[in-house]
């Protein structure tokens, strides 16, 4: 758990860097949500051909966020802690599974009406664990460095955020010599506390 923090720790710091000269422009909080999605794995050696699939793979996160905005027009890094379980199937089996990840989103994001705003950007993942041996014979070689994207809405209700997001993730991009992983499908409903900086106007 300790690596897990300092990652998450030094993520959030590195987006925060750029900025911190104008740190007044910004409401920085927490956040958190429930997701619900599907894990694909496939060319996980040549002596197995099948494709380890699961569906309504639950889960959670929670972290931390900035958000800059100008005008009608805002970018908010996050750095978020992620935890998913459930079952996959394959040879007709099924098998338990689950993952711990630490991610950054960079949302962008524009007030479309009211207290209704649009935003979407890319994820980078870190797979801090995930379980790679399913039928007790071999160790899978599952990448950890994953890129996908968020897109979704968030409504402001005072301090208060509530969201819903659609989030797909693809882990080594183009490493032959890795196990294909894929998120292809998460749906996410979050909420966050906002603290300072927005005032009446965030």
């Amino acid at each position: 758990m300790k690596t897990i923090n300092q990652i998450a720790a030094g993520a959030f710091l590195f987006i925060l860097c750029p900025f911190m000269t104008q740190a007044q422009m910004f409401t920085g909080g927490i956040v958190g949500g429930v997701s619900t999605g599907e894990v694909r794995m496939q060319h996980i050696d040549e002596g197995f051909n099948d494709v380890v699939t699961g569906k309504n793979i639950m889960g959670f996160e929670a972290g931390a966020f900035v958000r800059l905005k100008a005008g009608p027009v805002y970018v908010k890094p996050m750095a978020l802690y992620t935890h998913q379980s459930g079952h996959v199937t394959f040879n007709d089996q099924s098998v338990a599974y689950r993952a711990n990840k630490v991610g950054v989103p960079v949302m962008f994001g524009v007030n479309i009406l009211g207290p209704v705003s649009i935003e979407a950007g890319p994820v980078y993942n870190y797979l801090v664990d995930v379980t790679q041996n399913f039928d007790n014979t071999r160790d899978w070689n599952v990448g950890q460095n994953g890129l996908g994207y968020r897109a979704g809405l968030v409504f402001d209700i005072g301090p208060l955020m509530v969201n819903a997001a659609y989030e797909g993730m693809t882990y080594d991009i183009g490493n032959s010599s890795r196990t294909g992983f894929r998120e292809p499908h998460k749906l996410i409903f979050g909420a966050g506390l906002k603290f300072g900086g927005g005032g009446k106007k965030d």
